[in-house]
């Protein structure tokens, strides 16, 4: 038996940007609804965004990235900073099902329930984390 020191490996705190974007999109898209509703809202828009952008080709991908330049989308910055990573599980996700089923592409329509699903539980998680953060922001 080995006795010493126990370090505790916590998470990674979410960036900063997370926080502050939040609030930016809270403001800009619902700032009449109390923080549960609001982050169910973005959390839905958000998920719904990483989804579409997951499937988007590189190029209409880029002219997505320039136009978000001109006129910034918080729901759009939300769904693909770099620094957040919001679509990392949905990526994932989609990587781990395509890995379970030993990898044969689906059909179109299974594609789509599976992007549904996909989308579903990351909206869940977003909403549960976006309420936290602004729970925190509104206090």
């Amino acid at each position: 038996m080995m006795i010493g020191p126990v370090m505790a490996m916590a998470r990674p705190r979410r960036p900063v940007a997370e926080a502050e974007m939040l609030r930016a999109a809270w403001g800009a898209l619902c700032p009449d609804l109390p923080p549960r509703q609001a982050a169910h809202r973005l959390a839905k828009e958000v998920a719904e965004r990483v989804a579409a952008e997951a499937d988007m080709e590189p190029f209409p991908r880029a002219l997505a990235a320039a136009e978000r330049m001109l006129q910034p989308d918080p729901i759009a910055t939300l769904a693909d900073d770099p620094e957040i990573d919001t679509g990392a599980p949905f990526r994932a996700e989609r990587l781990s099902r395509y890995e379970a089923r030993g990898c044969p592409q689906l059909g179109p329509l299974d594609w789509r329930r599976e992007t549904k699903e996909i989308t579903t539980e990351l909206r869940r998680k977003l909403s549960l984390r976006y309420e936290r953060t602004l729970r925190n922001i509104s206090t």
